[in-house]
């Protein structure tokens, strides 16, 4: 069918045969290029993805710490000023009622 179109749309079909083909060689081109660099991609990420958790954990531990620390310390304070508490109170029902 190619062979019976006038001169001026063959020339029309030619260049767009062209244009096609320089995309299809740019697509598989691309597609080459992108198979090759996704594994370093893929690898990236997942050491991202290991480093940022790494680092969760170790905020993650660091609150542990920091809120254990001072649970102790406010629970051994709680402590004594709360029996304290109960032993002025002692006092000052014992002395009410003397």
């Amino acid at each position: 069918m190619g062979d019976f179109l006038a001169p001026k749309r063959r020339d029309v079909v030619d260049r767009l045969r062209r244009r096609i083909e320089q995309y299809r060689c740019h697509h598989l081109q691309a597609g080459r290029r992108f198979d090759s660099s996704r594994l370093g991609l893929f690898e990236q990420q997942r050491q991202d993805s290991q480093h940022l958790h790494q680092r969760w954990l170790e905020n993650k531990a660091k609150k542990a710490a920091k809120h254990s620390k001072v649970k102790d310390t406010s629970g051994t304070g709680a402590a004594a000023s709360s029996s304290q508490t109960e032993h002025r109170n002692l006092v000052t029902v014992s002395g009410d009622s003397s």
